[in-house]
């Protein structure tokens, strides 16, 4: 299996989110940049017209990880501006926000998604009525 798992009494298990007490940096590359990045950067990048997937992805794991609702946010936000292949283009980046073990959803299943996800974070409304109704 690929990097990213480890395997622990006979079982491998994804290693993202699990907590490291003690290990080696590696770097790949003297000329990747390692300082955090804003998800506003991630937003922009991805609404641009030449996206390229590891461009992407470098942008979206030097996100902090407290930091991943507010890229989420604006990512659902926008849904409707990016078209079926930036979609499928943006299905790592979501798996890696959301913690979702795999990257098994399709563009469609995530476009899905993010229109949940926008219903439930819009506000809903108060009816106002009259003093004399609803008592």
């Amino acid at each position: 299996m690929g990097a990213g798992s480890t395997v622990m009494r006979g079982e491998r298990y994804p290693v993202q989110g699990l907590r490291v007490e003690g290990g080696v940096v590696v770097r790949l590359s003297k000329l990747l940049p390692t300082g955090p990045v804003e998800p506003d950067e991630l937003f922009r990048y991805a609404l641009s017209d030449s996206v390229k997937l590891p461009a992407l992805l470098e942008r979206a794991v030097r996100i902090q990880p407290e930091r991943y609702e507010e890229a989420l946010d604006l990512l659902t936000g926008m849904e409707r501006r990016f078209s079926p292949s930036a979609l499928e283009a943006l299905v790592p980046v979501l798996s890696w926000l959301t913690g979702s073990t795999g990257i098994a959803g399709t563009g469609k299943e995530w476009r899905a998604w993010l229109i949940e996800r926008q219903t439930e974070k819009e506000p809903v409304g108060i009816l106002d009525l009259p003093d004399d109704l609803g008592r």
